[in-house]
């Protein structure tokens, strides 16, 4: 019901305000749709009633409900227009309702969608299915259903208007569009039309409005956009247990120019990490189906045990995709690479430094139900990619690297659950693999070193992976770094040239109307060096946290709990970030 009983906090969050019309035309409305979604399909819910006390400071309500039998379904038949339907028993498999399943409404108004689509897909746009259900003549707790089909008449495509855009060219809207002038109408076409628009981010309402000429069996379609605000400024602070304190800003805007270009300056800096990153992009470059990213940045981080790795350079990508959920992408980067710990890294891996020229590969299949980054609920995203370096391309790196990234989410109740809050169960696998070609070693930077909030939480930021002692004096900074007086030696993470990282979630509502959800975890996974794999090195974690997706974008705050700690971890870390992870 969306009537709650009043109580200590009405007075703050509006609960318990006495409403008759919603009481009668919604929360009745709704009582009877939880019992036609669990079979009761002759339940009846009666108008409430309602009694004030004398003083007409309180009001009690009261529904009374006919439950009636539960059912389940039996059989289910097709009469009228059946052109489509050649094979039943083929047109069955594809309903939601199952003989012999709990009868339910919400599946059956589902199945009607299905066989309209069905026909809509073939130009006949008013399609009328009539259901109607009986007991069986063979059990009295089933349900026969008819679906009668009237197909109506064959529709095609007149003319398409688009108002309300006063900044987004035409023809930004219109290369987004399935549909054509003079086209037979096509349900799906015309809807995945709409959905493109709304995708984009440009506009806060998008209506598709039809005009039915009848009598020359057309259909005109008015596309009424409403834009919005494209740019955003960001500026937040953070701390956390590896960076300490940090600032960050972002500038950013989608639509630049009204022709659909995005473009985005973001800046980082903490006692670890300093991030300079400027991205132009062009979803539909010449209007084509193809994309162009260019990126330049300027990046400084360092591991746990103080080691500094310097990468500037830029980046462009063309990007493809091959059909809704398929797209692939192909990416050449430049870098300069810069070691504070020159000496050390030169032998151990020579082929560390100067230019880092690549080319790079992906193919990604996304079934996600929304974009929103931390945000699905439904749907999975597998990307497969390939980098190699080589002599070839100017670099004086020569390498292979492969990655595969996975991820699935799971809704467990959604918003309409009676038991518990909406929540999603996730699941990520990423698994890396890196190889030195022609004769050169592995680069140190591309080498992999998990631990961090975006990794393996309850570790810190780069902390985790094979390492050697190197020789340190009283200042902090190693030997080869130019400072003399060594007093003592520390670990230096030399990293793994495989990987393989393991995040499961529970992330369910706290608070619905301030985003902010809580989180549990536990990850699992670490990095292993050349000929070298043990399970015992496998590292684990649990944890809890919530987040905040804030104006200022997504915050998380998060602890987690080393499983197998080890000297020198702590029992338990927090860590906090503004944003998704670049």
């Amino acid at each position: 019901m969306v009537t709650k009983e009043g109580g200590f906090w009405s007075a703050l969050s509006g609960s318990g305000r006495f409403d008759e019309e919603l009481l009668a035309q919604v929360d009745a409305k709704r009582i009877q749709l939880l019992y036609w979604k669990n079979g009761y399909a002759f339940a009846k819910v009666d108008e409430p009633s309602i009694t004030f006390t004398p003083d007409r400071r309180e009001v009690f309500v009261s529904y009374h409900i006919e439950e009636g039998e539960k059912y389940h379904v039996g059989d289910i038949t097709f009469s009228g227009d059946l052109e489509f339907i050649p094979d039943a028993a083929k047109t069955l498999q594809t309903l939601k309702s199952k003989k012999g399943e709990t009868w339910s409404y919400l599946k059956i108004q589902d199945d009607l969608t299905t066989i309209q689509d069905l026909y809509g897909n073939k130009g006949y746009a008013y399609t009328n299915v009539s259901p109607n259900w009986v007991v069986s003549s063979s059990d009295d707790h089933a349900l026969d259903i008819e679906l009668r089909i009237d197909k109506g008449s064959v529709v095609y495509f007149g003319s398409i208007e688009v108002h309300g855009n006063a900044e987004t060219h035409d023809r930004v809207v219109r290369r987004e569009l399935e549909i054509r002038e003079g086209e037979l109408f096509n349900v799906t076409r015309f809807r995945d039309s709409k959905e493109n628009l709304e995708r984009l981010g440009y506009f806060s309402t998008v209506k598709f409005i039809q005009k039915d000429i009848l009598a020359e069996n057309r259909m005109d379609i008015s596309i009424e956009v409403e834009e919005k605000q494209t740019g955003t400024l960001q500026v937040g602070a953070s701390f956390s247990s590896f960076d300490k304190f940090g600032i960050q800003g972002s500038v950013s805007k989608i639509n630049l120019f009204g022709r659909g270009y995005d473009v985005s300056f973001t800046a980082l800096f903490s006692g670890k990490r300093q991030l300079f990153n400027a991205l132009f992009r062009n979803p539909r470059l010449f209007d084509s189906k193809y994309s162009m990213t260019v990126q330049a940045f300027n990046q400084e981080y360092a591991s746990v045990d103080e080691t500094k790795v310097l990468e500037r350079g830029g980046s462009v990508t063309f990007g493809y995709p091959l059909t809704k959920t398929w797209s692939v992408s192909s990416t050449y980067s430049l870098e300069q690479i810069k070691i504070n710990i020159q000496e050390v890294i030169r032998n151990l891996y020579p082929n560390s430094f100067g230019l880092n020229s690549s080319i790079g590969f992906s193919i990604s299949h996304d079934t996600l139900n929304t974009r929103e980054v931390f945000l699905p609920s439904r749907g999975t995203l597998n990307t497969l990619s390939t980098t190699v370096g080589t002599r070839y391309l100017g670099s004086d790196m020569s390498y292979f690297k492969a990655s595969f990234v996975s991820k699935k989410y799971i809704q467990v109740f959604d918003e309409d659950s009676l038991i518990l809050p909406a929540s999603v169960l996730s699941f990520g696998l990423r698994l890396d693999y890196l190889r030195g070609t022609e004769g050169r070693s592995t680069p140190f930077n591309e080498r992999f070193i998990p631990g961090g909030i975006y990794s393996i939480r309850g570790h810190l930021y780069r902390s985790l992976g094979p390492f050697i002692h190197v020789p340190f004096n009283v200042t902090g900074r190693r030997a080869d770094d130019l400072e003399l007086g060594v007093t003592e030696s520390r670990k230096l993470r030399l990293g793994g040239n495989k990987q393989a990282i393991f995040n499961m979630e529970y992330l369910f509502d706290i608070f619905k109307e301030a985003k902010i959800k809580g989180v549990l975890f536990v990850d699992a996974g670490n990095t292993f060096a050349e000929d070298d794999f043990r399970w015992s090195d496998i590292r684990a974690s649990t944890g809890f946290g919530f987040r905040w997706f804030s104006p200022l974008g997504p915050l998380r705050f998060e602890w987690g709990i080393p499983l197998d700690r080890r000297k020198g971890e702590d029992s338990i870390l927090f860590d906090f970030s503004i944003g998704a992870p670049f």
